[in-house]
């Protein structure tokens, strides 16, 4: 007798099912594995799983015995977790009781951890974090990456450790301290991590380098409060040197201690490919760049924190660090730095690889629009500044101190659109984007020379 369609499919169904209880358990494992949900989309590593009955891996568990069996003696199932601010008493118990549930059936395992609460007010939160973060604490040992959002009064449950000196497999830590408040309180040191790669700190405690070799860092990012800890130019050297590995660099300097007087040794740092500098009016970096030589530089911002009138102020240091490193830099941001335009022309004419320039607070004029123009008889490509440059970012300029006319301005344009269309030379690469306080408008209905080559180019945001 023929099946029915409706037979038929419970066959099937029956059949696939027979067949995926067949599987050996190290083969469910590796499938289960790849049902753990992702939570980020950015460049970052995804969010380890919130611990929630309708998710992996607790969700596995509800579908028969044999897969609640094999899923809770999987121990890298359970290897990774988010805990989240609780809205309530009740939500926060749960919490704690789900986190010691996932950090035992994670027997031994190297944990990933990430821990978000913005609040310190709540007093369920003031009954309950305390000992889920002693928990968490407890198991410093076999850290791998941990990422924390928290109060500054909880801050030091889970810094303790790195006081102690018990986290041996620590590769990376992210911790954005909230609510910061001035007090006094210990440092940690990256002596008790010796596998740390990534270290991205804002918070109350100072980051003790320490005197020996850390050979494995490769990524620093400090923040401070305003009062405490206070981040300086002899630390940043001390950064520097005592990590040779060292590709990324973001920090503020706080502190205005000063390097020692007289001819310092250059120190090359072989690695650096991004540098962030921000600091406060009253200090000056230029002892820091003194001694610096950086040959694998692709991006620095240097960031001063406030505007104010330094049309008789120059900063000369940048220049020489570049002419000493020529590094393949690919992106300047420069933010309210004493800057005249020859000296910045002068920095410019060692970065052949620039794609990206921002300038912000700079009094810039047709100078500079003249210097970065190419002209008929520049057919050497090495005579070109900047010959990759894509994105040029004068600024809003808001106190109005940059003025560029139109033949320069237009003219500018028309030069780097035309060199790499007509093919002046093939390495270069043609303007896509140009801010500037500027009105173009007017001109690209009158300049046909202009109007002609603006296809892909942005102008103030807008895209033609």
């Amino acid at each position: 007798m023929d099946h029915t369609h409706d037979e038929k499919q419970l066959y099937q169904h029956s059949t696939n099912v027979s067949a995926i209880h067949t599987l050996p358990p190290e083969l469910l494992t590796e499938i289960f594995m790849h049902c753990i949900p992702v939570h980020r989309d950015d460049n970052l590593p995804p969010y380890p799983p919130i611990p929630h009955r309708s998710r992996a891996p607790l969700l596995l568990g509800r579908v028969c015995g044999m897969w609640r069996i094999i899923s809770a003696s999987s121990p890298d199932l359970w290897s990774r977790i988010s805990i989240v601010q609780a809205q309530s008493r009740i939500d926060c118990k749960k919490d704690l009781e789900a986190t010691k549930l996932w950090i035992s059936r994670s027997s031994s395992r190297p944990l990933s951890i990430y821990i978000d609460s913005d609040s310190d007010n709540d007093d369920h939160l003031q009954e309950f974090l305390p000992p889920l973060l002693e928990l968490i604490a407890s198991q410093s040992w076999r850290w791998r990456d941990i990422e924390i959002n928290l109060p500054f009064e909880f801050e030091d449950i889970l810094l303790a450790p790195f006081r102690a000196g018990n986290v041996p497999q620590l590769v990376e830590f992210t911790s954005e301290i909230i609510q910061i408040h001035s007090t006094e309180v210990d440092p940690i040191f990256l002596t008790s991590a010796p596998q740390l790669k990534v270290c991205r700190y804002a918070g109350t405690a100072h980051v003790e380098i320490g005197g020996g070799i850390h050979s494995n860092i490769e990524s620093l990012r400090l923040g401070s409060s305003q009062e405490n800890p206070k981040l300086s130019l002899p630390y940043l050297l001390s950064c520097l040197a005592h990590c040779p590995l060292l590709s990324t660099l973001e920090t503020s300097i706080e502190a205005v201690g000063s390097l020692p007087h007289g001819r310092l040794a250059i120190l090359k740092h072989s690695h650096l490919r991004h540098l962030c500098l921000s600091f406060y009016p009253e200090i000056d970096p230029g002892s820091l760049f003194d001694q610096l030589l950086l040959p694998a530089l692709i991006t620095l911002t240097l960031f001063r924190a406030v505007f104010d009138d330094f049309a008789n102020m120059d900063w000369l240091f940048l220049e020489p660090m570049l002419a000493r490193s020529l590094p393949p830099l690919q992106t300047l941001f420069l933010h309210n730095i004493p800057m005249r335009e020859e000296t910045l022309i002068g920095c410019l004419s060692y970065l052949p690889m620039l794609t990206e320039l921002k300038l912000q607070g700079i009094i810039c004029s047709d100078r500079i629009l003249a210097s970065l123009t190419v002209n008929d008889a520049d057919a050497n490509a090495s005579k070109i500044l900047c010959m990759s440059l894509e994105t040029i970012d004068f600024g809003d300029d808001m106190f109005g101190r940059c003025h560029f006319s139109e033949l320069a301005m237009t003219g500018m344009i028309i030069s780097r659109r035309k060199m790499v269309k007509h093919k002046v030379f093939t390495k270069g690469k043609a303007l896509t984007e140009i801010r500037a306080p500027f009105n173009f408008d007017p001109y690209i209905r009158i300049n046909l020379d202009l109007a002609g080559c603006l296809k892909g180019l942005t102008l103030n945001g807008y895209r033609y």
